[in-house]
């Protein structure tokens, strides 16, 4: 906070005009009780309307004092110079009455939970509270983490002559949980529920929502399983399994009334609402997909050494699995007040109260494709030509990364209402709203890279095998953003093969690399950042 601004004491109460002292106020059978006594002659205890008059707890500094007075319902009246430190929030239960007369106390919580709170009103319940200052900050539970998924299996080596299995896929992960909310900071007044707050102080109270749960990464994908030898033709590689996909991060939770929430009915008259915030959670980032697994080897013909057998084919790299999107952040609703019931505001001062949307999750990264591997060697013939090489298998192609999250709104720098809403009097002072940047995506997988060709068997009359054609890199992912997203990296070119001993074998070509993908759509900044003072929905 800028130091010339002025700040609220942390004790006593700021005057607000020349009031004087606060009244006490009655509840009404307590003022018809008093009145039908006087005219009676009669002591005003022997007279109130119907059975007995409401409880009246007097209580000091003591939480536990103050929290058994308040569940029993009637008036509470409050006598502490000090500040009472709250560990759970005063409840006023259904269908009770309470009236409580702070006389200037400070009542504190600074838990951090869900329901850090100083005061919630439930169904059907009424609330009087006056002369109280309060300070609280309540955060909305963090969203479940996702699991790891498995990683896939590797692929069975093949018998004689038969080609290696491929690899299983990686599991996909689930997605992160999304974070709870937060609703009033302070003051929390259900549906059907009434609130009367008079000459009462907020300062440095929030409501921050709950960030979204962490995030997986992909199962990465098996290797395939190694093709066997023998006649009439050695097995091919097998090729890799696909890696899983990350998980999608979870949504930031949103923020509801930095001090107040009211669902219900609000009547609030000379109160101060100072530095009071509603900040949307944080989308988390998402996870990195898995990787591709490699291919498996070709086999070489090592029996047979009168034929011109090939060698066989490396298998192919398997595919990256998709970096998983960022989540959204959550949105930040009325700085002071959330109102989507009924609410009667008078001569209240709104003075550096803010809403904040919550930040969007980085997009994953996309896993990068498994690599090939080599072919066998060609057949050995001391009879005639030798066999050619197999051909070296080609990288898997990298997966494109994850989209950013959206950023989370931020309306109502003072006061959101969707309901309800009479006003007279109000007085502003540098209240507003703050829309968060925009998220990252995820890097896009970086190809696999290819081996190289098997080597040409050797002949005796002179003619040597080719070597077999190096594979061909696996193409780079789409990066996941305009923002820091980048475009996945080309996988190496494979290397060709030897050529065999004789007069005219020639090497196989090399495989030409993948190509690098264009960055993909980044993710939106703030989707709305309005009414720095009210916003009417």
């Amino acid at each position: 906070m800028n130091g010339h601004r002025r700040r609220i004491a942390r004790t006593g109460r700021p005057a607000l005009g020349a009031r004087g002292r606060w009244p006490v106020l009655l509840t009404a059978a307590t003022a018809a009780a008093t009145a039908a006594a006087a005219l009676a002659g009669a002591p005003a205890a022997h007279a109130a309307a119907g059975s007995a008059r409401p409880a009246v707890h007097s209580v000091g500094c003591s939480a536990r004092q103050l929290a058994r007075a308040v569940a029993a319902g009637g008036t509470v009246s409050v006598h502490c110079a000090s500040t009472i430190f709250l560990t759970a929030q005063l409840v006023v239960g259904s269908g009770h009455h309470v009236t409580i007369e702070g006389h200037g106390v400070l009542l504190e919580n600074n838990a951090g939970t869900a329901s850090s709170r100083i005061i919630a009103v439930r169904a059907h319940g009424a609330l009087t509270l006056t002369d109280t200052t309060m300070i609280s900050r309540i955060v909305g539970a963090t969203g479940k983490a996702a699991a790891y998924p498995a990683d896939g299996s590797t692929g069975k080596n093949g018998g004689t002559s038969e080609p290696g299995g491929p690899g299983g896929a990686g599991g996909n992960a689930s997605s992160g949980g999304p974070g709870g909310a937060a609703q009033g900071g302070a003051i929390f007044i259900a549906r059907t529920a009434r609130a009367t707050l008079t000459g009462d102080v907020f300062k440095d109270t929030s409501a921050i929502g709950g960030a979204g749960g962490l995030t997986a990464f992909g199962g990465n994908g098996g290797a395939g399983g190694y093709g066997g030898g023998g006649a009439p033709a050695p097995g091919r590689g097998g090729n890799g399994g696909r890696g899983g996909a990350g998980s999608d991060g979870g949504n930031g939770g949103a923020a509801a009334g930095g001090c107040v929430y009211n669902a219900g009915t609000l009547t609030a008259s000379h109160v101060i609402f100072g530095e009071c915030g509603a900040i949307g959670g944080p989308g988390s980032e998402g996870g990195n997909g898995g990787n591709g697994g490699g291919g498996g080897a070709g086999a070489t013909d090592g029996i047979d050494i009168h034929d011109s057998t090939p060698g066989g084919a490396g298998g192919h790299g398997g595919p990256g699995g998709n970096g998983g999107n960022g989540g959204n952040g959550g949105n930040g609703e009325g700085g002071a007040l959330f109102n989507s019931g009924t609410a009667t505001l008078s001569h209240c001062e709104f003075s550096y109260d803010s809403a904040t949307g919550g930040i969007g999750g980085t997009g994953g990264d996309g896993g990068s494709g498994g690599s090939g591997l080599f072919g066998g060697s060609g057949g050995n013939n001391v009879s005639g030509a030798g066999g050619t090489g197999g051909d070296g298998g080609s990288g898997g192609k990298g997966a494109p990364g994850g989209t950013g999250g959206l950023a989370g709104s931020a309306l109502g720098g003072a006061i959101f209402s969707s309901g309800h809403l009479k006003t007279s009097s109000l007085k502003f002072s540098q209240d507003h709203v703050t829309g968060a940047r925009e998220a990252d995506g995820g890097a896009g997988g970086r190809g696999g890279n290819a081996s190289y060709g098997g080597d040409g068997g050797t002949g005796s009359d002179g003619t040597a095998g080719s070597g077999g054609d190096g594979g061909s890199g696996g193409d780079g992912g789409a990066g996941g953003t305009h923002g820091s997203g980048q475009p996945g990296m080309p996988g190496e070119a494979g290397q060709k093969g030897d050529a065999g001993d004789g007069a005219s074998g020639a090497g196989g070509s090399g495989g030409t690399g993948g190509h690098g993908a264009v960055g993909g759509v980044g993710g939106a900044k703030h989707s709305l950042a309005s009414g720095p003072k009210i916003y009417r929905a």
